[in-house]
């Protein structure tokens, strides 16, 4: 958990939780909402997936020691690039081989995530999420330098579900120059005062109704190109509300035909993955054995179980989801 100060630190940087973002890379944070943020302040002030990641933290890498004797863990502070000094970097634990190690070996993220979020995470070595796998890089590439050493793997400890698991993300000097290109561009851009290209996202909408204050009472007339743009968003109000009335016509009648059940689809149906969405996985790879999980860990199975009455669920993964911790 990052101290007050480590986050005005991180206000006049990008850390390595924040790098996906910058390249456009995270499914939770797009670039202006990380514009947004280093402009304006961050007011996300955590959630119980954070807190419960926060609590967790420290179990889980004592966890992965014990499965590694010898080795020794230790906290790390907020880390700069002696290059890029708003290349930062704070990794939960660095990892010594031995006791009398003096230089750390390899970094340890930790992360924990909610039986609903499993899909992204895969039984492969580095079958974790891609902005993970981002945050990863940027921690070799930012901690390596300024500790002078070089670290070729990031070990990630997870506790998915209440299922722990060991990852290994491995050193990509071609990622670590695409994110350092990002990174570049993005404090370019944070420099010369100017916003982000306009967007559909919730932070583009708020700093436009906070610079642009609608002025009732003065009019003009529209240009061609403001026509146009306004016949299309008329256009696309349309279909979008065609399109949410459609959806409950058809959820009212699944829910009307289950008769109270849940319906589930064959893993081979080909349009079961499109139908759920990312990072649902159908047609074989991993899944979740959920009569496994109610035996073995019957706590974390009830506490992610919710009653309904005659409704189904299908989840989806959107970008307006908080990032677990």
């Amino acid at each position: 958990m990052l101290t007050a100060a480590q986050l005005e630190q991180r206000r006049s940087g990008i850390g390595a939780s924040e790098i996906a973002a910058a390249a456009n890379l995270s499914p939770y944070e797009s670039r202006w909402d990380l514009w947004h943020k280093k402009v304006n302040g961050d007011d996300f002030e955590g959630n119980d997936a954070t807190l419960l990641g926060n609590c967790l933290e420290d179990g889980v890498a004592q966890f992965y020691a014990a499965k590694r004797p010898g080795v020794r863990l230790k906290a790390s502070p907020t880390l700069a690039h002696p290059d890029h000094p708003w290349a930062l970097a704070t990794p939960d634990r660095l990892v010594f081989a031995s006791k009398h190690a003096r230089r750390p070996s390899r970094l340890l993220e930790v992360k924990t995530a909610a039986l609903n979020w499993t899909g992204a995470w895969s039984s492969e070595e580095d079958g974790i999420p891609e902005h993970y796998i981002c945050q990863a890089q940027w921690q070799m590439f930012v901690a390596g330098a300024a500790l002078g050493t070089r670290f070729d793997r990031v070990d990630v400890a997870a506790l998915v579900a209440g299922v722990p698991g060991f990852y290994t993300v491995h050193r990509s000097e071609e990622l670590i120059a695409h994110l350092l290109a990002a990174g570049l561009a993005f404090m370019a851009l944070l420099a010369s005062g100017e916003m982000p290209p306009i967007d559909g996202t919730d932070a583009c909408t708020a700093e436009l109704s906070r610079r642009f204050p609608r002025r009732e009472q003065e009019q003009r007339e529209a240009t061609e190109e403001e026509r146009h743009k306004m016949f299309e968003l008329i256009r696309a109000r349309e279909q979008a509300k065609a399109g949410e009335e459609a959806a409950k016509l058809l959820s009212n009648e699944l829910v009307a035909s289950a008769d109270g059940h849940r319906l589930t689809l064959p893993a081979s149906w080909p349009a079961a993955e499109s139908l759920y969405g990312q990072p649902q996985r159908c047609g074989g790879g991993n899944r979740v054995d959920v009569a496994k999980l109610r035996a073995d860990y019957p706590e974390v199975a009830a506490a992610c179980t919710v009653e309904t009455a005659s409704s189904i669920t299908f989840r989806t993964y959107t970008k307006k989801e908080k990032k677990p911790a």
